[in-house]
């Protein structure tokens, strides 16, 4: 897995390195003052924790996840996933981005939108929403991202994955440690 704290469980921290329950940790955000890290049953299906993104009709909002290290070899698959439901009022405009730099210099982007029809219970998320790429080789570095466009109301959105799995028997090729509650962060993982 290339996506940190991927189900939003671990809490991140401010500025001056203190706990902040809305914040993510390894998730770093850019006009991100609507979202935020929910603990509850209405913004998550797995864990207790998800992502709420209030859309806003004159600010897009973004987060970014990043990972740098090798893995993987031609042939693997890139995969990239996601869980969400839209509140009511909801009308899209976003979108989870996977963007992969690989050892011959090649850049492969996936990408899937959020969608006003998107609900836990709803076919496809429900089973995660998901795209795939082919690799040409390793990874060296990678993003995951959740982007909010212009919008309406409210989108909540869980197990935000980028991952790689084999060519041979689709066994995940690493899996990154999800922090514990209080675990350090890389630096500037807050998302506000």
């Amino acid at each position: 897995m290339l996506t940190r704290n991927h189900s939003f469980e671990a809490i991140g921290l401010n500025a001056l390195g203190n706990p902040v329950s809305t914040v993510a940790a390894f998730w770093k955000g850019k006009n991100a003052t609507n979202d935020i890290r929910l603990c509850d049953t209405t913004s998550n299906l797995l864990g207790t924790c998800g992502l709420k993104l209030v859309g806003d009709a004159f600010v897009k909002s973004k987060f970014v996840n990043k990972y740098s290290g090798t893995i993987g070899a031609a042939g693997d698959t890139a995969f990239l996933y996601f869980y969400a439901d839209a509140f009511p009022g909801y009308t899209g405009e976003g979108k989870v981005i996977g963007k992969l730099t690989l050892a011959n210099g090649q850049k492969v982007k996936i990408s899937l939108d959020l969608n006003a029809s998107a609900s836990w219970d709803h076919v496809p998320e429900a089973t995660p929403k998901f795209v795939s790429a082919t690799l040409t080789a390793p990874v060296v570095s990678a993003k995951t991202m959740v982007k909010q466009g212009y919008a309406t109301g409210s989108i909540a959105v869980d197990a935000v994955t980028l991952s790689v799995v084999t060519n041979t028997d689709d066994a995940p090729r690493a899996a990154l440690p999800v922090p514990a509650f209080g675990a350090s962060q890389s630096s500037g993982a807050e998302l506000q």
